[in-house]
């Protein structure tokens, strides 16, 4: 079990609710590397993403779909930013290039909103595919 303690402000601090920081440390003997990776697994993030290789299962919220203008590589380009709940049952958004965005809407269209998404390489040599599933 990891040790929580609270200290006091420094310049570089982020504060929680008592304008204190948090420090969650690893435990002795805990593997320093799965305890990093659950702290990422844990974040209060809203974003989800699926890392090269990865499979995720998304049910896509119906109406809480936004699009998106972000810069890569100094560019602006047009995102589809959708609202899943995620294999944890939290709600999220994940960011998908239009090319991805239809075949999604594709599926939603057909009554699919529990799709299973696998991503293939990184960067502009990203692949995904995509699986319906009963709901």
């Amino acid at each position: 079990m990891a040790i929580v303690y609270y200290r006091g402000m420094s310049e570089s601090t982020t504060l929680n609710e008592r304008g204190q920081e948090q420090i969650e440390r690893i435990a002795p003997g805990q593997d320093p590397i799965q305890a990093i990776e659950r702290w990422f697994e844990k974040s209060d993030t809203k974003w989800e993403n699926i890392k090269p290789g990865e499979t995720k299962v998304f049910i896509f919220v119906m109406g809480k779909t936004e699009r998106v203008t972000k810069t890569f590589n100094e560019q602006q380009k047009t995102q589809y930013r959708f609202t899943v709940i995620n294999e944890d049952g939290a709600e999220k958004t994940i960011d998908f290039s239009p090319r991805w965005a239809q075949t999604i809407v594709s599926f939603l269209k057909e009554g699919y909103q529990k799709i299973k998404i696998t991503r293939k390489g990184a960067g502009t040599d990203t692949e995904y595919t995509f699986i319906p599933l009963q709901h």
